[in-house]
């Protein structure tokens, strides 16, 4: 129903049954027979414009539906979908797809009109996700599966729209080849981070699945507008806290769970900066993040593969916390009794890790049959003779990340490890293992064929996107960690 203004005239002329021409300041009657003309006043007219905003959405370039599901369901999957724009392709591209129950199909309703903000900000945002120009900027399907069903959301939460405003604004400056964000467009996002934070203030809103969603894209806009990763770090923060303060039984299933599943990593890095166990490692949490959950069409590699990284590394940040404050706790005069059984048997947990992480990446497919070479410069720095080809911008992080984690625990066992058999060698004229200070020289081969493998990854990800290398630096800077811990123990003599 849309509310059309009416008016029948000023009062003046209706008495007199007179037709009002309804000019301002006064009406030609009332000027001319010198009356003073009291006003308009409209009056309101609701029309039924469904089946008019129904042939005209259709028509447009962005269009949804659900599914009609049976009873129970509290939420209907959206359905997001647009023409190609090739003449010669009619088929219809699906970005978020349910299936159907019985094969009925209903179209939901528009909560907002077709040419208001909103709606242009959700017919573009869906463009975005289609152009492929705009995926060499940052590649969308790399940040989450949730991205499609955020046009149905819009006109419900202040901070989503201007976000959604400000990034939209983002890709156009970039798709009009413009070589910096325009005035307009760093306007934008200052004002979505004023509205985001009046959201989070606010305590009805801040718990939203908006304001989270908002808190996710905000990261987004950070990153391609400040020349270095800026502020992301701590806006990922504060998306933490904002999960973190929610029931863990909401992010189980639905939009709410592909939010949680697009930040698992970064939450986990963020646990290892502060040096703290991360809250994902919690009972409820764990809990929550067993329940099955729906398959998208829109970034499922990206989504599975993030899910499976974050759940095996679950447990590195206290594992890093803990070696470090073992081998800081160790002095030449500690006895092998009180130390040797923690050591051990952080030994086990390191080794068990490792082989659950190398089972696991020797399963998934993340390179193409191509390979690649890697020349060292007389500056020492590694470049590429020829490109490494990754499936996808995300594989390539994947396999930088694994590598640079299997290095890391490789670093550590051999740090413990040394330090059992320092202390064997004080002890005994004779002992088997390692000599103190010399680490295994096929050991060190190991880990430094998986640094040149995770150096190889790196320069793919920077050679797709420069944005998707902010937070993957951030990243591999956490899993380094008290490296200068183990460093200078495995030399202690």
């Amino acid at each position: 129903m849309v509310g059309t203004p009416k008016s029948t005239g000023c009062l003046t002329c209706r008495r007199r049954k007179k037709k009002c021409d309804e000019r301002q300041p006064a009406c030609s009657e009332c000027v001319r027979a010198g009356w003073s003309c009291p006003g308009y006043e409209r009056q309101w007219k609701f029309v039924d414009e469904n089946k008019q905003l129904a042939k005209r959405y259709r028509k447009s370039r962005l269009s949804y539906a659900t599914s009609s599901s049976s009873s129970g369901a509290s939420e209907a999957a959206s359905h997001t979908s647009f023409p190609i724009r090739s003449e010669s392709d009619h088929r219809r591209l699906d970005l978020y797809k349910s299936e159907s129950h019985g094969g009925a199909v209903s179209h939901i309703g528009i909560f907002w009109p077709l040419s208001s903000e909103a709606g242009r900000h959700a017919a573009l945002f869906i463009s975005i996700i289609d152009n492929d120009r705009a995926q060499t900027l940052l590649p969308l399907k790399a940040v989450g599966s949730f991205l499609p069903s955020i046009p149905t959301r819009l006109g419900r939460n202040d901070a989503l729209d201007a976000v959604i405003a400000s990034l939209c604004s983002i890709y156009v400056d970039y798709l009009t080849s413009k070589s910096a964000s325009s005035r307009a467009t760093i306007q934008k996002y200052i004002s979505s981070l004023r509205t985001l934070q009046d959201c989070i203030r606010d305590p009805e809103l801040r718990s939203q699945s908006e304001t989270i969603c908002a808190s996710i894209i905000i990261q987004m806009c950070e990153l391609m507008i400040s020349p270095d990763s800026g502020r992301w770090s701590g806006l990922n923060r504060g998306c933490a806290l904002l999960i973190k303060d929610c029931d863990p039984k909401r992010f189980a299933t639905g939009f709410d769970r592909d939010l949680l599943d697009s930040q698992r990593t970064h939450f986990l890095t963020q646990a290892m900066n502060a040096g703290e166990e991360c809250f994902l490692a919690r009972p409820e949490w764990r809990h929550a993040e067993r329940a099955p959950v729906e398959s998208s069409s829109y970034g499922s590699e990206e989504t599975h593969l993030k899910h499976m990284l974050s759940k095996l590394l679950m447990d590195f940040p206290a594992m890093i916390r803990e070696s470090a404050a073992l081998v800081r706790s160790l002095t030449p005069e500690s006895r092998r009794e009180d130390f040797e059984p923690r050591i051990e048997d952080a030994v086990r947990q390191q080794l068990q890790l490792k082989q659950k992480l190398e089972t696991w990446y020797s399963t998934v497919s993340l390179k193409t049959a191509s390979t690649s070479t890697a020349a060292v410069a007389e500056d020492g720095q590694i470049t590429l003779l020829s490109e490494p080809v990754f499936r996808n911008l995300f594989c390539g992080i994947v396999t930088c990340i694994v590598n640079s984690v299997l290095v890391k625990i490789d670093r550590m066992v051999l740090c413990l490890r040394t330090l059992l058999d320092y202390t064997t060698e004080r002890g005994a004229d004779q002992h088997s293992g390692l000599v103190p200070g010399m680490p295994d020289p096929g050991f060190q081969e190991v880990i430094e064929q998986r640094r040149a493998v995770a150096q190889e990854a790196f320069l793919f990800v920077k050679s797709t996107s420069d944005i998707g290398t902010k937070p993957l630096d951030f990243g591999l800077k956490m899993i380094a960690t008290d490296d200068e811990v183990f460093e200078l123990r495995c030399h202690y003599r």
